[in-house]
């Protein structure tokens, strides 16, 4: 499936055939009752595009179709190989179909979609960073209070930043306050706390779906670029094309880890010795992080504080 707000374009491999449907459960409907595409010998793809694709994922999973979503990245690469870097949504549905068929994608679960806890810490996060705003515009109406009337105006943004304050956290607590046996295991590391801990785990799913360290990392974006030329290697940057609210908050975690654990404190140390800049530093650390976190939850195992004589 290639899809769209308004449609979907699907190409059937077995057929060799496009076609075009609205992007809704009842068109959806209405077209597999006119084909022959049965959940035991069919694979759904498409692209992660937003919310776009949630619908139309979610009706094939509940009809027992197996469904997988592919990096769109992974998509670009394949075309910009392509002579013509032909780009529409017929040969976009192509291409997902031939990665289906090679094996690429990940599948999805139904349970997936169903991410209650994800969407209010994500709408948590929004309203801190509305309140944050008008807090910038109080202190910017405060000093032009100084020469002109600003008490209506004040009063007005001091309401609104009370209320997006209480909201913000009103959502916290709920979601603080039940946590899955993942999110306590992360919480039990030094720096994560249950609202990173939660943050981390929603938006990371099930960390165990990782068949390595290495490929965590990868998803969450702080693995380094590599250049090999030769028998020569160069390790640059981080490639950043994980999951950037997943990224910020182990980014976070490492900076309080580094404070309060001694062996992160004493990696962090190590590396500003080395000549790492603060950030650089800290963002050494967030990769450690992210491999122990790895191993515990992988082990099911509460993190232990090495301890230092």
């Amino acid at each position: 499936m290639d899809i769209s707000k308004e449609e979907i374009v699907f190409y059937a491999d077995s057929l060799k055939q496009c076609f075009t449907v609205q992007n809704s459960s009842e068109a959806l409907r209405t077209f597999l009752e006119r084909t022959s595409f049965h959940p035991d010998d069919t694979i759904v793809g498409c692209e992660a595009t937003g919310d776009y694709h949630r619908e139309s994922c979610l009706f094939f999973l509940q009809l027992g179709y197996q469904v997988r979503m592919l990096n769109p990245i992974l998509t670009k690469q394949v075309i910009n190989a392509t002579i013509r870097k032909k780009k529409t949504d017929e040969s976009d549905a192509k291409i997902i179909a031939k990665l289906l068929a090679d094996g690429h994608g990940e599948e999805v679960t139904v349970e997936q979609f169903h991410q209650r806890k994800r969407t209010m810490l994500r709408t948590e996060k929004k309203l801190v960073e509305c309140y944050s705003d008008l807090k910038r515009v109080r202190k910017t109406l405060e000093e032009k209070g100084k020469t002109m009337d600003t008490a209506d105006a004040l009063d007005a943004v001091n309401h609104c930043i009370a209320v997006l304050e209480e909201e913000s956290k009103r959502l916290t607590e709920k979601t603080i306050k039940e946590q899955n046996r993942q999110e306590e295991i992360i919480d039990s590391v030094p720096g994560c706390g249950a609202k990173l801990a939660a943050i981390i785990s929603t938006e990371a799913g099930e960390i165990t779906r990782f068949p390595s360290a290495s490929q965590f990392k990868a998803y969450v974006g702080i693995d380094p670029k590599v250049t090999q030329s030769g028998s020569k290697e160069h390790t640059g940057h981080m490639t950043k094309r994980g999951n950037p609210i997943l990224r910020y908050s182990l980014f976070l975690a490492a900076n309080i880890a580094r404070q309060h654990d001694p062996d992160m404190k004493a990696f962090y140390e190590k590396k500003r010795t080395e000549g790492k800049s603060y950030r650089h530093a800290v963002c050494a650390v967030s990769r450690k992080l992210c491999e122990r976190i790895y191993a515990i939850v992988s082990k099911n195992e509460f993190y232990k504080v090495k301890e230092f004589s």
